[in-house]
């Protein structure tokens, strides 16, 4: 038997491969694929039928879904360590609002946040660069090339190492939540089952530990 199974960007780097790993222990005649793939692949699989589930943060509203939550997904505001607002606190959204932003791909979840913010606001979002990933995204931020809005489980490291800071500005961080995702309809293979059996229990995760 195998089993593939795609994920949102974050979520499958940072989040699901330590629960593959014990999947895989329970049933280890179960050959694992792991892709991690962006939002909008994402969301094309699951419309036309091409996968079993999918992990997620934003569920597609263009068909019937089954959703469930599964684990938290703080995004925060991240800075070099030298930035003009590090150890602020309470940083107003006006003065938020003056910094160049690094943004992910157009689909982005985290994107879409941080674009829902400002919207709210009625403040524009200055933006220096689009990238594509999160280790892109540390490294520019680490440059000073602009401020980043990012998923905190993809930055244990860089705080540790001190190469980023978190800063403190009101309306962040921003709580999300990651979902298991699959077609309502769908009529899920037996080895797809005993996955989303296994992985449901693990809704209150915590990435973060």
């Amino acid at each position: 038997m195998y089993i593939v199974r795609r994920f949102d960007t974050t979520v499958g780097t940072y989040v699901i491969p330590r629960l593959l790993g014990k999947f895989h222990e329970m049933y280890p005649e179960v050959e694992i694929t792991l892709e991690v793939v962006s939002r909008v692949h994402l969301v094309d699989a699951l419309i036309n039928n091409r996968i079993d589930m999918v992990i997620m943060g934003r569920v597609p509203t263009e068909v019937p879904v089954f959703s469930a939550p599964l684990a938290p997904n703080e995004l925060v505001l991240v800075a070099p360590p030298t930035h003009r607002l590090a150890g602020c606190v309470r940083v107003s959204f006006a003065e938020l609002a003056r910094e160049h932003f690094l943004l992910r791909e157009l689909g982005s979840g985290t994107r879409a946040a941080l674009e829902a913010s400002f919207q709210e606001a009625g403040l524009p979002l200055q933006v220096s660069m689009q990238v594509g990933n999160n280790s892109a995204i540390k490294q520019g931020v680490a440059a000073s090339l602009g401020i980043a809005l990012i998923s905190r489980v993809a930055i244990n490291m860089e705080l540790e190492t001190h190469r980023l800071v978190i800063l403190d500005v009101e309306g962040f961080p921003i709580m999300r939540q990651w979902r298991l995702v699959h077609l309502k309809e769908k009529n899920l293979s037996a080895t797809a089952r005993a996955f989303k059996t296994f992985i449901l229990p693990y809704s209150e995760l915590s990435p973060y530990k």
